[in-house]
């Protein structure tokens, strides 16, 4: 499809994708299946809610981090490179094989400010980033142990704890937590396993190959040189319709091809 049509549809498809695959969910359409309206990104659960105030107790790290929303067979799996320098946090994130292609050429990455409840995506591909927001301020954690034997996460001894974090506007969240044991070499407090209390949404953050290193500061910066956009959607708009533009002009036929004559097998003229 090389029509008006086809640049239209590509940037759509291309916004719900990465919407879909960061929130874990999508817009129905009326007909059933995934919208194509224009969906802003949004930065997963762990990075903009309750369970990122749990990942700044430590100075510094990096991790591989896993979040499962879903449960059954077959859930929806949210993953990808995590850095933490106090209050900052830093996602790269990794794509299902589907959209590989497309998202890993838009180079999208989310800079949070877990303490003051906002952030920026950026696009590494358009060298770009734009403004984003939650409201989420979180104002005092509870803390009460709940399982005296130890348990073994990721390899480590770690004790689980039921934690609360309770927001600006009064609402609380509980989740189980499981942090190393100060024996196991990862001293801090960085959670390895965050789960979902029972009765409330299916949620799982599992964290694996933890470096407690303290990352560079120029990491939770905007680099100097990007263009800013006013909204993700601006942004992420732009660079699908730049997207879309390049595959457009990749299957024109070239001078060449358009002016090379006809051979017909010999008989057939």
């Amino acid at each position: 499809m090389r029509s008006g049509l086809f640049l239209f549809l590509l940037p759509c498809a291309f916004l719900v994708a990465v919407a879909s695959f960061l929130s874990g969910c999508s817009q129905p359409s009326p007909r059933g299946g995934r919208s194509e309206t224009m969906i802003s990104p949004q930065p997963p659960p762990f990075l903009n809610g309750p369970v990122a105030v749990l990942l700044t107790n430590a100075h510094g790290f990096s991790a591989h981090v896993a979040m499962q929303t879903e449960l059954g067979p077959s859930p929806e799996i949210t993953s990808g490179q995590l850095l933490g320098r106090g209050d900052f946090l830093l996602f790269l994130p990794s794509y299902p094989e589907k959209w590989q292609k497309s998202l890993r050429a838009a180079g999208l990455s989310f800079l949070w400010n877990v303490g003051e409840g906002h952030g920026f995506v950026l696009s590494e591909a358009l060298q770009a980033w734009a403004p984003m927001s939650s409201g989420y301020l979180a104002t005092n954690v509870i803390v009460a142990a709940t399982n005296p034997v130890p348990e073994k996460v990721d390899g480590r001894l770690c004790g689980a704890e039921t934690e609360t974090v309770v927001s600006s506007e009064g609402n609380a969240a509980t989740f189980e937590v499981f942090r190393p044991l100060r024996t196991q070499g990862l001293p801090g407090g960085l959670p390895l396993r965050i789960s979902a209390a029972p009765g409330a949404a299916p949620l799982l953050v599992s964290m694996t190959e933890v470096r407690l290193e303290v990352p560079a500061a120029d990491l939770f910066q905007v680099p100097s040189g990007f263009t800013k956009y006013e909204s993700a959607e601006a942004m992420l708009g732009e660079l699908a319709i730049r997207q879309a533009n390049l595959k457009h002009k990749e299957h024109q036929p070239t001078e060449t091809e358009e002016s090379s004559p006809m051979i017909h097998p010999k008989g057939t003229q």
